[in-house]
């Protein structure tokens, strides 16, 4: 027997490497996989590929009924034009064929047929540009980025890197696309079906298949969400820009006169120092009339310098070193002046000329974010919504969570604040608004996962653990606590139940425009944790079972890796709630899309909250459908109930409590 001395260098799981901000994150998911399979005593034999990268119109494309089917497609940037299609029936099989009315024409027939699965990678953007070309995917739906994302919901989902892990024996190919096309597209083909096997087995071993059959029930729910768009009043937003427009002139106009009175003070000072020196100094009167005369001058151009354009970061950086306030660095270590770093200065040194900086950015980014959308000839803003992680070229920057919550882009509907919400409109004038809003559902989560006093107190009724919180810590009743009172005591009661200290604290309510002092913060979280121990004691006990199994798992089995515990314990914290509510909207919403009347439509899900366009003559209806499957008893939460506050209203902005009966 020939003794072989292998030495494997450690290596650190790609997910902690991404979160930990490596440059070379990511890059090891595909040795991995081969050291597992040689760990095991496997061969990593690649599968002798058979693609077919010549098919021509005419030529039948052989797709056999009843099999699962993958499709992908290849096309330009922007607009709906495809290029190519490419499909797989099995692992080493690969087709493409260059985008014909005869191919379509075909494949419109296959999809009308709903005899098989129908597997793609990141289903949205191709059934999108599928349906833009009159094409319409109808039947059971399998997208192995969004089970890749339910397996590994920190690491990239794209398809090449998944198939590092699930497909180690394709060599990577993303860089063929430019030189060979069909080639390249029949691997995309081959590798979406290898990925498709084996996150099928991998869902089913990790009790995650529930999971996944709940996304993909939902799935052609947020396509068609995506699809028909959301209608805007521009008129309504026309007016909002005017009034923004406003109160951007009022601000400018207030910081010009800021900085005039500033330099004036500035001036004062300097003249009471020279006279001062003058009275001290020996010189005659001829040479202190002259040295007034220039000190003078130099004033007056002082107070003549050209006011600063509020805009202009180097212009701004001037007038904070004039009013003596420290630089804010950003992570690379440069002089920042943007939002966050104004808002660390207001909450440190509370300059009114601060504040007022803030609200003119606050009102020139609602303004372009928000009121000057491009939409198309329809009017209509169309938001993607995402069940994975969306990850650009820069692998820092990642958006949406890992939860199981949804993220939204193109634009992100969960970040529209109040103000903005009243621009979007039903489809037509005959419909009116309707939402659905569950009630403090994390809170309710973590009430039923400690149980005791917490579980009794959140269950009694008219119980508002944030007005009480509130009056500890202000004095009176709860009864008495003011909404800004009652807003202060529902975000610091978050941070105690998430495990955020009081500096974090502060910091985060300074960037909402509510300025909190530490120890402020600190009385709070403290008030918090007496009243309800248990949940300390809880969040430790999440830390001991990501100690020991490595994740963190809800009800329902959904789980998030962690790779150290000590640096990732508000994401452990996070994960419980945050997973489990996301869980139970999916399994609302899945539901709502089989049982929602047909004269009603959902149009938006954000946050806690789901958004239905309902005729005005069917009220009752909708919201009665809305209750009844929104607070359903859930079976892996024995006991665990749930309310939503229902509203209605002409826009999304302004809506008033109805009752569903």
């Amino acid at each position: 027997m020939t003794e072989r001395l292998y030495t494997i260098a450690p290596i650190l799981h790609s997910g902690f490497l991404i979160r930990g901000g490596w440059a070379w994150r990511g890059l090891f998911a595909r040795d991995l996989a081969r050291i597992r399979a040689f760990a095991k005593g496997e061969t990593i034999a690649p599968l002798k590929p058979s693609y077919s990268v010549e098919w021509a119109p005419g030529q039948r494309p052989e797709i056999e009924p009843g099999l699962p089917l993958v499709t992908d497609l290849e096309t330009l940037r922007t607009g709906s034009t495809i290029l190519q299609m490419n499909w797989s029936q099995r692992a080493g099989q690969g087709v493409a064929g260059r985008w014909t009315p005869e191919l379509a024409s075909y494949f419109k027939r296959v999809y009308d047929k709903q005899q098989s699965l129908y597997i793609f990678h990141n289903a949205p953007f191709d059934i999108g540009k599928l349906w833009e070309n009159g094409i319409e995917v109808k039947g059971a739906l399998y997208d192995t980025m969004v089970a890749a994302a339910i397996l590994e919901p920190d690491l990239p989902n794209s398809l090449e890197h998944v198939t590092k892990d699930y497909a180690p024996e394709i060599e990577p190919w993303k860089h063929e696309a430019a030189s060979d096309l069909m080639l390249y597209g029949c691997k995309d083909g081959d590798a979406t079906y290898r990925v498709y096997e084996g996150t099928v087995d991998d869902l089913v071993k990790e009790g995650v298949a529930g999971v996944f059959d709940t996304s993909m029930r939902v799935l052609p729910l947020l396509i068609e969400m995506q699809r028909v768009g959301l209608r805007l009043d521009k008129g309504a937003a026309e007016v909002e820009i005017g009034k923004l427009k406003e109160i951007e002139a009022a601000e400018e106009a207030g910081l010009n006169v800021a900085v005039r009175a500033d330099r004036a003070v500035q001036i004062q000072d300097a003249e009471a120092g020279v006279e001062s020196l003058l009275a001290a100094d020996a010189a005659t009167g001829r040479e202190r009339i002259v040295l007034r005369k220039r000190f003078r001058e130099a004033a007056g151009r002082l107070h003549d310098l050209v006011l600063p354009n509020w805009n202009s970061p180097a212009q701004l950086l001037t007038v904070l070193d004039e009013m003596g306030l420290p630089r804010r660095r950003n992570k690379e270590g440069k002089t920042t002046t943007d939002g966050a770093a104004l808002q660390e200065l207001a909450r440190q040194f509370q300059k009114p000329i601060l504040l007022s900086l803030i609200r003119l950015r606050e009102a020139q980014k609602l303004r372009s974010t928000f009121f000057e959308h491009e939409v198309g000839d329809d009017q209509r803003i169309h938001p993607a919504y995402l069940m994975h992680r969306d990850y650009d070229d820069d692998l820092d920057s990642i958006e949406g969570a890992c939860s199981g919550r949804l993220a939204s882009k193109g634009p992100n509907i969960q970040n529209w604040p109040k103000r903005a919400r009243k621009i979007v409109v039903p489809d037509n004038e005959d419909q009116e608004i309707i939402t659905a809003d569950y009630k403090q559902i994390e809170f309710r989560v973590i009430a039923w996962k400690v149980g005791g006093k917490l579980w009794e107190d959140v269950n009694k009724p008219g119980f508002d653990v944030h007005r009480i919180v509130a009056a500890e810590v202000y004095g009176g009743k709860p009864a008495d606590i003011t909404e800004e009172q009652r807003y202060r005591g529902k975000t610091c009661n978050y941070a105690a139940i998430y495990g955020v200290g009081p500096l974090t604290l502060s910091r985060q309510l300074a960037k909402k425009g509510v300025f909190l002092n530490v120890a402020e913060c600190k009385r709070f979280i403290a008030v918090f944790n007496r009243l309800y121990p248990q949940v300390s004691q809880q969040r430790q006990a999440w830390l001991r079972e990501a100690y020991a199994t490595g994740k963190v798992t809800n009800p329902f089995g959904r789980f998030r890796r962690f790779y150290k515990p000590n640096d990732e314990a508000t994401a452990i914290f996070n994960i419980y709630p945050q997973g489990t509510a996301g869980d139970i909207i999916l399994r609302a919403m899945a539901r709502l899309r089989d049982e929602l009347p047909n004269f009603a439509r959902m149009a938006i899900q954000v946050h806690d909250e789901l958004v239905v366009f309902s005729p005005k003559g069917k009220r009752r209806e909708t919201a009665e459908c809305l209750t009844d499957i929104m607070t359903a008893e859930q079976p892996e939460m024995p006991g665990f109930g749930i309310q939503i506050d229902l509203k209605a209203g002409s826009s999304w902005g302004s809506l008033a409590g109805i009752q569903a009966a």
